[in-house]
């Protein structure tokens, strides 16, 4: 992964459109960034993947068009391009907060329950 997404820093822009500003996490394959639209003036999340972007164009076809407070809307897709190295992207919805692991020390098992079956309704509305 690093040969690919290693030139991937704060400022880079990615299709043309989307202004990288914070590495929100890094995968095997994909790093996640909060990011500026150009085009619209506000925050998004852009997920790069390297090489083909397969696992993108699967996302994308099960998310379009859904709509559900717990599962971040698709904004776009598309392929960007530095020298030889072609990396796929997926723009969604930024969703700023907490991780569950920085917010859950020190709170009651009852309201982390709660939390935690709030966020099991997005992945049971996509099944």
């Amino acid at each position: 992964m690093a040969d690919t997404l290693e030139h991937l820093n704060a400022g880079v822009v990615v299709g043309d459109r989307f202004v990288l500003e914070a590495r929100l996490g890094r995968g095997a394959m994909s790093e996640a960034w909060a990011a500026l639209d150009r085009a619209w003036g506000r925050r998004v999340a852009v997920k790069v993947t390297a090489g083909g972007g397969g696992l993108h164009a699967r996302e994308l076809e099960r998310l379009r068009g859904l709509r559900h407070p717990r599962v971040v809307e698709v904004l776009g897709f598309g392929h960007h391009r530095r020298g030889s190295v072609r990396l796929a992207y997926l723009v969604t919805s930024l969703v700023e907060g907490a991780t569950l692991d920085a917010w859950a020390p020190g709170r009651p098992a009852r309201a982390i329950a709660a939390v935690v079956a709030d966020a099991t309704e997005g992945p049971a509305f996509l099944h």
